[in-house]
């Protein structure tokens, strides 16, 4: 601006102003993050030259102090004014980092398990599972700008530094009736790198026996050719070629009877599993006794004939009539002075009854039935004669055998004759006469080797034609002789 003045004077001249006027002038101010170089952000001021930049920083270091940063320093200062050119001004920051401990349940950690599995040929459980586990842990620096980890402390075992470790070696547990494929899991050495580390044990279960045993309690001994065996492993179910059960049916079959009353049976049954003791086999008894039928005289067997509960074998020899039922048999023969003989019979029957072994076949006899006493037998009196012997009561026994007795007369010289005929109106019942027909001698003599008799039946008394006789002389000789008719039993 030019001001001229009113007066005009030569010697001084004309008076001029001249006014400036600021220039525009621009600054700049820069957030530069010295970690990475970058520029975080740029504010461009603008204004007159000697201007009191209107601006502070505060905001923005408040701003990226809240991003993580951390100001390293600050280039513009407060009441800074707009110059020649265009500055610019830096605030420099750096990324604020965090550390994290390795206490603090934030640090980092890995955890290395070892597990070890106990299981039997099929997968199954045999013993809890063994474990074992380290847990490594360190501390770190996290970028607070990046939340990124910029650093790790060394790794910690307890709070020991340790970046290593070594399980130690696991005995395999014993479990009773197997044996594991490894005695051991050998020990281990782990670093936070490892893998988890699962190892299985199997076990394999112990050899076993099982015997299925079947006893005659008769004999005391085993059936022979009977016996079962089986083999496996222990918890195995057990599995006999033939069901013990089966041979049961076949000893029935064969006469034998299963004695369910007896405390030492020990009876199989399906399903049952082999025990884990290996030592000791597994025995399954079955006792029997044998099946017997009664043979009864009235109704004899003979070997064409089938056992009742054993089709599959006939009746042994020994159960025939013959051998149930016995006669014996004493003979009588009278044979008077005339040269005629006259027979008297009697019998005496027993009975017995057996019992058949349809296992062994082995016959048994009961009693034969009560000893029979065949009465006594009056020999007639002839005048003039003398019998041989007398015919007395007699017991038959069933051991006893078929007996005879022959009787003769023999004639008495004429004085005994004279006496006896004297005597003959009293009967004929001379001394003599009476001696010889009550006498034994003539009977023992006769009889004499007779007395063993074979075995069983009932008496009988045949004496009818005895009497006839008698009658006979009676009406002849004018005496008379009489048999008696009973027969006992003892």
């Amino acid at each position: 601006v030019v001001k001229r003045s009113s007066n005009s004077d030569a010697e001084q001249g004309p008076t001029v102003t001249v006014i400036y006027t600021a220039d525009a002038q621009t600054a700049y101010v820069k957030y530069i993050d010295d970690t990475t170089g970058e520029t975080l952000r740029q504010d461009d001021l603008h204004g007159y030259t000697d201007e009191t930049i209107p601006y502070s920083t505060a905001e923005g270091i408040k701003k990226f102090e809240g991003d993580g940063y951390v100001l390293v320093s600050d280039g513009f200062k407060p009441g800074t004014k707009f110059g020649v050119g265009t500055p610019t001004y830096e605030v420099h920051f750096k990324h604020g980092t965090t550390h994290t401990s390795a206490t603090d349940e934030n640090a980092d950690q890995k955890t290395v398990t070892e597990t070890i599995h106990y299981v039997d040929e099929n997968n199954q459980t045999v013993q809890p599972d063994y474990t074992a586990a380290v847990t490594f842990k360190r501390g770190y620096t996290t970028d607070n700008v990046t939340g990124k980890v910029v650093s790790y402390d060394p790794w910690t075992i307890d709070g020991k530094q340790a970046d290593s470790k070594t399980f130690a070696a696991v005995t395999s547990p014993a479990v009773e009736g197997y044996t594991p494929n490894h005695q051991q899991i050998n020990e281990f050495t782990v670093t936070p790198d490892s893998k988890d580390i699962v190892k299985t044990v199997v076990y394999v279960g112990d050899p076993q026996e099982a015997q299925a045993i079947f006893y005659d309690e008769t004999t005391g001994k085993e059936i022979s050719n009977t016996r079962e065996l089986a083999t496996g492993k222990t918890d195995e179910t057990i599995s006999f070629t033939k069901d013990p059960n089966e041979v049961v049916k076949e000893l029935e079959k064969q006469g034998y009877v299963f004695d369910k009353d007896n405390a030492n049976n020990n009876v199989f049954a399906a399903g049952t599993t082999y025990d884990k003791n290996s030592e000791v086999h597994q025995y399954f008894k079955y006792y029997f006794t044998h099946a017997t039928t009664t043979v009864t005289p009235d109704n004899p067997k003979t070997p064409a004939d089938v056992l009742p509960d054993n089709p599959g074998k006939n009746y042994p020899s020994g159960v025939a009539k013959d051998d149930l039922n016995k006669t014996v048999t004493r003979t009588i023969n009278i044979t008077t002075p005339d040269g005629k003989t006259q027979t008297i019979t009697q019998k005496a029957e027993f009975t017995r009854s057996a019992t058949v072994d349809e296992v062994t076949g082995e016959v048994t006899y009961g009693p034969w039935s009560k000893n029979v006493v065949l009465e006594s037998v009056d020999v007639p009196n002839i005048p003039g004669y003398v019998p041989s012997a007398s015919v007395p009561e007699i017991t038959v026994t069933p051991n006893d055998q078929d007996m005879t007795i022959n009787i003769t007369y023999k004639k008495l010289d004429s004085g005994k004759a004279a006496d006896q005929g004297g005597n003959a109106s009293n009967g004929g019942q001379s001394t003599t006469g009476q001696a010889a027909q009550n006498g034994q001698s003539g009977q023992t003599q006769n009889n004499a080797g007779a007395q063993q008799l074979p075995q069983t039946g009932n008496a009988d008394n045949e004496k009818g034609a005895l009497g006839l006789a008698g009658a006979m002389f009676a009406a002849g000789l004018g005496l008379g002789f009489g048999s008696k008719k009973k027969r006992h039993e003892n």
